[in-house]
């Protein structure tokens, strides 16, 4: 009788673990359904019957419909890709990021978009659609999403065949300046300047010591930073010193035999 008290108390609490669990889970995701399309990366939903305004977390698409910018064609793309997924979803689901706020500043809803089980980001990057952009924290699927991106970059599909995405980094060495071009979101992978009779301390970007993780956003320069080198002077020293010392060591010697 124990023994069967104990294992229904633990089945019990199994059950609590479990459905406090996936109570937690479903709090960060919402159904909603269609309601209209705007361009490749915002849309509208309906959420117990409320409108809402989505802005899909951490992607930027070329712009549709932006006041002061004409259509951009692969903009014009992506945007005809969404409204078609999202039209003819079976299911559609908002997951929020725990790493994000849950609106932006022009308080529209910030979240990753899942269709028929498919994160609708995903799908963009890698068809060059969209770019990884605005990203304020450690958000769920960014390594992953960084590893499509590559690949994207690597196949120049999408925004990626065109200039409008790459940016030159700028190494400036006294007066000798390196150019090297680089897509938005790669690292600058790092190397060591010389100068004859000077030790290099790093690369300095904006009075700061440059951090070679940082993923480029935009034209870039960095200035090499020297110190002078005094090993050399250093070991002369050292050497006069000890010639200096063996020199006074004879002259004593010869001295005293006197």
């Amino acid at each position: 009788m124990k023994t069967l008290f104990k294992k229904s108390i633990f089945l019990l609490l199994c059950f609590t673990f479990f459905s406090l669990y996936a109570n937690a889970e479903d709090s960060n995701v919402d159904i909603v359904k269609f309601k209209k399309c705007i361009d490749g990366d915002t849309a509208l939903f309906t959420l117990n019957n409320e409108e809402i305004k989505v802005r899909f977390l951490a992607i930027d698409t070329p712009e549709t419909v932006h006041p002061n910018k004409e259509k951009d064609p692969i903009g014009v793309l992506a945007s005809e890709y969404t409204c078609n997924k999202i039209k003819n979803a079976n299911s559609i689901k908002l997951e929020y990021d725990e790493d994000s706020s849950k609106y932006d500043k022009y308080n529209r809803v910030l979240a990753w978009v899942w269709i028929d089980n498919y994160l609708l980001q995903e799908e963009l990057i890698n068809l060059g659609y969209a770019k990884l952009d605005y990203l304020y924290g450690d958000y769920k699927y960014i390594d992953r999403l960084f590893k499509l991106e590559d690949l994207s970059k690597e196949k120049k599909l999408g925004i990626w065949n065109t200039n409008d995405f790459i940016y030159k980094v700028e190494f400036q060495i006294d007066d000798k300046i390196i150019t090297k071009e680089i897509f938005e979101n790669d690292k600058i992978k790092y190397f060591e300047a010389y100068k004859k009779g000077y030790q290099f301390i790093g690369w300095n970007y904006n009075n700061k010591n440059f951090d070679f993780n940082t993923r480029i956003k935009s034209n870039t320069k960095l200035k090499a930073q020297f110190e002078k080198d005094n090993t050399n002077s250093e070991i002369i020293i050292f050497i006069l010193l000890f010639l200096a010392y063996l020199i006074n060591k004879k002259v004593i010697k010869n001295k005293l035999k006197k």
